[in-house]
């Protein structure tokens, strides 16, 4: 028995599975950018950048979170828990959300605004 292997030759941020739908970024100024950001970012923070930019990316579209699941296949819940920062979602459901909200997966991932200073749960008035 022969064991074929499949051998990459791409970074796994341009894999798309529909081919020319997004723009390859190797070496383009978005890339670069992108590839600063995340640098400094830790874990929960570049989860809490793709929280905040897939909410705002959905609304600026007009889609609710069942619209937005039904065309990224998910599940409704999972697409409320990735908004809710819940959620360490795959390269693949990341292609799906950026093809739904037509963008790429880089502008989900890249912080737009300061990182929330609190993290803990909100206390209950009264």
């Amino acid at each position: 028995m022969q064991n074929s292997a499949i051998a990459v030759t791409h970074s796994p941020w341009t894999l798309c599975p529909h081919p020319g739908q997004f723009p390859l970024q190797d070496g383009s100024a978005e890339h670069t950018a992108t590839a600063a950001v995340l640098a400094g970012m830790d874990d929960i923070g570049i989860i809490r950048a793709l929280a905040a930019n897939v909410r705002a990316a959905r609304k600026a579209v007009g889609l609710s979170q069942e619209e937005l699941a039904l065309e990224a296949e998910v599940d409704r819940t999972y697409v409320s828990q990735v908004e809710r920062a819940k959620r360490n979602i795959t390269v693949v459901v990341l292609a799906r959300l950026a093809r739904a909200l037509k963008t790429t997966p880089a502008a989900l991932v890249t912080a737009t605004a300061a990182p929330r200073a609190d993290t803990g749960k909100r206390k209950r008035r009264g």
